[in-house]
Order: C-alpha cells, then sequence, then structure tokens
C-alpha cells in the first residue's frame, strides 16, 4: 500500500522507466462493445442457410460419443422422478425397439461394446427391484 502511495506522489517522468514498460504493457486492451458482437440463437442457427454456417464434419469419434451420451441419457431417465411420463415412455420405447439404424439403441449399443440382450434384462431388473417397471411398461 506504501509503494502505490508513493507512486502515486510521482509524476510518470519519475517514475523508473522499467516500470512504466510493464505498466504499459499490462494495460487493458479496450474491451469489445456489445453492438459489435453478434448473438445467435438456436433458432437463428437453424435458420442460417447451409453455406453461411458452413460444413459439419463429423468424425467417428464424434460418432461415437454421441451415441455414447445418447445411451447415458435415455438410461438416466428410467430411474428420475423428475422426468415426465412421456419422457419415460420414449426412451423406453427406444431402448425396447428393434429397429436398426445409425442411432438406434441396438446399433448405439452395440458400439460401445456391451450385449444388447443383457443389457436390456439387466435394466428390466433394476427397473423392477426400484417398483418403476410397472409404470414403464404401461407408459410403453
Amino acid at each position: 500500500m506504501q509503494l502505490a502511495m508513493s507512486f502515486a506522489e510521482l509524476s510518470h517522468a519519475e517514475l523508473p522507466e522499467n516500470l512504466c514498460k510493464k505498466v504499459r504493457r499490462a494495460r487493458r486492451q479496450p474491451s469489445i462493445s456489445a453492438g459489435e458482437v453478434q448473438q445467435f440463437s438456436i433458432f437463428d442457427l437453424l435458420a442460417l442457410p447451409e453455406e453461411e454456417l458452413g460444413p459439419v464434419v463429423w468424425t467417428d469419434d464424434d460418432i461415437d460419443v454421441l451415441r455414447e451420451k445418447l445411451l447415458y441419457e435415455a438410461c438416466s431417465v428410467f430411474l428420475d422422478k423428475r422426468a415426465s411420463p412421456s419422457t419415460q415412455k420414449d426412451r423406453w420405447a427406444w431402448v425396447m425397439s428393434e429397429v436398426l439404424s445409425p442411432f438406434s439403441f441396438k446399433v448405439c449399443i452395440s458400439a460401445a461394446g456391451v450385449d444388447c440382450d443383457r443389457f436390456r434384462e439387466s435394466l428390466i431388473d433394476l427397473c423392477r427391484r426400484q417398483g418403476v417397471l410397472g409404470q414403464l411398461q404401461v407408459a410403453a
């Protein structure tokens, strides 16, 4: 504090040259004003023509991560008391579906290296023990 007060008493010309250089370097860059930043909502991005948005390149790793996240989200809903019955119904139907498509349950679970039938059996057993299987099957 005393050091700062002693510098306050000195004029800029009386400060040591190396300190003046550090002070000049440490000054904040002018910030960007809110008017210069353009923000987009998800709806704005969806409405953009593809040539303005640019191409989206998906790697195999990106697709694997997406499949894993789909599995996690779907399975976390069954025991979540905050999830709506319609959401639980939708996820249960996806897990029990026999459809084969790039993001179907069977493809996602196989990509994770897990046997589909054994996983379903374990999930049914877990939901039965937690007392939610009846409402999931009724909802489906």
